[in-house]
């Protein structure tokens, strides 16, 4: 199911991400470290590998968004243990990152990833 506001959230959110570890004081990334649940605290030259492996995490959601329940994907590729994971897991996954419209909002083309999110009084160019 396409869903554009939780598309959009992932996108901007993506973007937030990267400019804040890449270019943010200590501080800021430490906020993003505990947010994240990240066991250390990223280098700003990481921004662009967090960026990924979380993109990566929700490529296996998408890859594993079957109607029922399942650790068919997850089992094969997390050390064989299994994590089941929810029927239509990016269902799940958009229900807790879709952003008010209003927070930011993402102008240009998304598909050729040239575009600008605009928010508060900052503006990043993709």
């Amino acid at each position: 199911e396409h869903d554009q506001q939780c598309w959009d959230s992932y996108l901007g959110s993506w973007v937030i991400l990267e400019h804040l570890v890449a270019s943010g004081p200590e501080s800021v990334r430490e906020q993003v470290a505990k947010r994240i649940g990240a066991c250390r605290v990223p280098e700003p030259s990481e921004a662009r590998a967090l960026v990924q492996a979380l993109q990566g995490v929700l490529f296996l959601l998408a890859e594993s968004n079957f109607p029922f329940p399942s650790d068919y994907i997850v089992f094969s590729i997390i050390d064989k243990r299994g994590y089941p994971l929810p029927a239509w897991p990016m269902r799940v996954a958009c229900d807790h990152v879709r952003q008010d419209p209003a927070d930011f909002e993402l102008v240009g083309n998304r598909s050729d990833v040239r575009f600008s999110l605009r928010f508060d009084a900052a503006e990043i160019e993709v």
